[in-house]
């Protein structure tokens, strides 16, 4: 009080002392008003004074709409002790016990430190309990002092609803993604199985070869009309695999006749090509015959030749013979007129020489047949060699060919 009557004394202006122990209030911190009167002078005639009401501050912050169970509102000074009494801390953070017990009862957070510093901002920190805490903070003007205004509330309450939301959100989706997974694998089922009977006919078509089977058609909408449509393509398939079958059994059968023509071609063929081996080999031995008939028949030429030799040197001989047999007889005759007269064996002489004449008159005609026999040889030795010579030629342009 003291100290506010100097201040407005001295200013002539309205004046404010913060908090701070009062001993006629048994050192209870109290915070008082002055307000000067001046007379016409511009001197003070008397100051009037009023002490704030702790109280009234205290129902004032004591106001905890939306604040949940562990929300306060405090105002804390610029010394960071209590101006109104916390409701969560009342042994250590109220006006009277912080001022009693600064150690204890300060409230030196961000929160404070920003808010005096003339900031104004919320966010998580720890308050003066050290609990986590979703905190808003602002400065309040008081008179010429400066205040700090903090509405708190524990991040855990602060933040249940949205947690508890958060939960029903996740509990929603849970049920909402059952719900549309169910819902999804009924319209799948639905969807799936005009699809999968299409795809077992497919399957059986596949495995049976039976392009007979169809696909029912049970509905109106895309499933019904791809049924439809494959009904169609399989008609289509069946009658064109009709007229391949069909085509391929005419192919089928040309195939085995002119498999059969070729076959009898064929062998056709391997009998000409036989047959042309046989002539070829025939030609061959023909001319290998030739040849040797050629070599025989030039052989019988030199035995011809020297068969003629020796008939010569036999019709030489067989001259001599006769000429020989000329004399003989000659002196047999000779002989005859000498032993004529010598009676009976004159005449077996006689007809001795007579004898021996008719066998040298049979040796002449035996040498004349052998002369035409040996002429006889050498014509056909020729014509032989002639026809040697001939076959010989036709062997070698077969041959050569």
């Amino acid at each position: 009080m003291a100290k506010l009557f100097r201040n407005v004394l001295s200013s002539k202006q309205f004046g404010f002392v913060d908090f701070e122990p009062y001993a006629p209030s048994n050192n209870l911190p109290n915070a008082f008003v002055g307000q000067p009167v001046v007379n016409a002078n511009s001197q003070v005639d008397f100051v009037v004074a009023l002490q704030l009401p702790l109280d009234q501050i205290n129902t004032i912050m004591s106001e905890r709409t939306g604040l949940g169970e562990t929300g306060e509102t405090i105002l804390v000074g610029q010394d960071k002790l209590m101006r109104s009494d916390a409701r969560l801390a009342t042994a250590t953070h109220t006006v009277a016990a912080s001022f009693a017990n600064p150690n204890t009862g300060k409230v030196d957070t961000d929160a404070t430190r920003e808010s005096l510093a003339g900031k104004t901002g919320y966010k998580i920190l720890s308050d003066y309990r050290q609990e986590q805490v979703l905190s808003a903070y602002e400065p309040v003007k008081i008179f010429d002092t400066t205040w700090s205004v903090i509405a708190k509330m524990d991040e855990k309450e602060a933040f249940a609803p949205v947690t508890q939301f958060q939960r029903q959100m996740v509990l929603l989706a849970i049920v909402v993604t059952i719900g549309v997974v169910l819902l999804g694998l009924f319209i799948a089922r639905l969807l799936a199985q005009p699809i999968l009977r299409i795809a077992n006919t497919i399957t059986q078509i596949a495995t049976n070869r039976d392009l007979t089977l169809t696909v029912p058609v049970e509905s109106r909408d895309e499933t019904g009309t791809m049924a439809a449509a494959l009904n169609q393509m399989l008609k289509v398939i069946h009658n064109a695999f009709g007229l391949v079958s069909n085509a391929a059994n005419g192919v089928a059968t040309n195939a085995s006749d002119v498999a059969q023509r070729a076959s009898a071609n064929r062998d056709r063929a391997q009998a000409e090509e036989k047959q042309a081996l046989t002539v070829a080999e025939t030609i061959a031995e023909m001319g290998t015959t030739a040849g040797q008939v050629a070599q025989s028949s030039e052989v019988q030429k030199q035995a011809a030749d020297k068969s003629a030799i020796i008939i010569g040197q036999l019709l030489q001989s067989m001259e001599a013979v006769g000429t020989s047999a000329a004399a003989q007889n000659k002196e047999v005759s000779t002989t005859m007129d000498r032993v004529a007269e010598m009676g009976q064996t004159g005449a077996k002489v006689v007809e001795t020489a007579q004898a021996q004449g008719k066998v040298v008159v049979q040796v002449t005609d035996s040498v004349n047949q052998m002369i035409q026999a040996v002429d006889d040889v050498n014509k056909a030795v020729l014509q032989a060699t002639e026809y040697g010579r001939s076959v010989l030629q036709a062997a070698e342009k077969a041959v050569a060919q």
